[in-house]
């Protein structure tokens, strides 16, 4: 559907400040399917030959499912502390190392914890070690001692060796009701990314996994591949990028309830097919857009609309949203 909009300045307007325009959305966080017209001048199979439809969701989860799950979880914070992580964040001056640039965000990520969860500290490099032998629930007490043993964290064990702390942390039993949250922080790759991305993938049905790649150098097929595997969200932190931020955006990402089962299924008419452009949706979060992109081809002797229905499961609900969409818009001729 197009849309127009005519704006008239009032009488007398002089243009001595800046014209501004405001726009606000109605229903923010409904789902929307939006078709964009195929270009005439284009010969249809080709990409701008024939129509497009996107695919948008934004959702808002219910308050009660989300103040439900802030205290449920187990935090997993898997730091790397081999030798790489030395180097400057950047090169310009008065940059810090990765190392001290990892401590300041851990620090901040533990006073960040909602009470009543547990967590967890992993040290790796050639070999890995926690803080504690297993998850401690948090409070004042070990709060205390974790922000200690942070402090005196360094950059002191060696090489990269991710495989082995994650085989350890995959081995431990699960907390009941209480779904784990891994943290994976790295400046560098490793040599079996595949093998490393087989596991997480094998355990993300109980493990969530939001990765932070540091520096220049991080590999990103592992940063991006082990959080679209266990269904979190990748951060890169180059430059003069601050890590904090994105760490507590991350963490209000692991707060809430994962949504799984995500399925898209496009209904149109007979003699239409749809061909996605964009990978499957694998993850939704609240506050942050996913858009699906599919292109349109062939003719229907009939009707005139198509529809997309999309279904998840949130905490432990079924979730479903159709949408309908013109299959052949009017052309935008402006």
């Amino acid at each position: 559907m197009l849309f127009q909009l005519q704006v008239s300045l009032a009488a007398g307007h002089q243009f001595d400040r800046d014209v501004e325009l405001l726009l606000y959305y109605q229903d923010t966080h409904q789902p929307t399917a939006i078709v964009e017209a195929a270009q005439a001048s284009s010969k249809p199979g080709s990409l701008m030959g024939d129509p497009v439809v996107m695919l948008s969701l934004y959702p808002e989860f219910p308050k009660d499912v989300m103040s439900s799950m802030t205290s449920h979880g187990e935090f997993l914070f898997v730091v790397d502390r081999s030798g790489s992580m030395e180097c400057p964040m950047h090169l310009g001056s008065g940059s810090q190392d990765r190392i001290g640039s990892a401590r300041d965000t851990l620090l901040l990520l533990l006073k960040s914890l909602p009470m009543g969860c547990y967590f967890n500290i992993i040290g790796f490099g050639s070999s890995y070690e926690s803080f504690f032998s297993k998850s401690v629930e948090y409070s004042q007490k070990t709060l205390d001692e974790a922000l200690q043993k942070v402090k005196e964290m360094r950059a002191d064990m060696g090489g990269t060796e991710i495989l082995q702390p994650l085989k350890h942390i995959y081995s431990q039993p699960c907390l009941p009701n209480r779904p784990p949250q891994l943290f994976l922080f790295t400046d560098g790759e490793v040599g079996n990314t595949k093998e490393v991305l087989d596991l997480v993938k094998t355990n993300a049905g109980s493990h969530r996994c939001f990765s932070f790649g540091i520096g220049e150098g991080a590999s990103t097929a592992l940063i991006s591949g082990v959080a679209q595997q266990a269904t979190g969200h990748a951060q890169f932190i180059t430059g003069q990028d601050r890590m904090q931020p994105k760490a507590m955006q991350s963490l209000r990402f692991a707060l809430q309830p994962a949504v799984v089962d995500i399925s898209v299924k496009w209904n149109v008419p007979k003699g239409v097919s749809v061909t996605p452009l964009s990978p499957p949706i694998r993850v939704v979060f609240q506050g942050q857009r996913a858009i699906l992109y599919a292109q349109l081809t062939g003719e229907s002797s009939g009707d005139t609309e198509g529809s997309v229905t999309v279904k998840y499961s949130l905490a432990k609900q079924p979730v479903e949203n159709q949408l309908s969409f013109i299959l052949k818009p009017a052309e935008d001729t402006g």
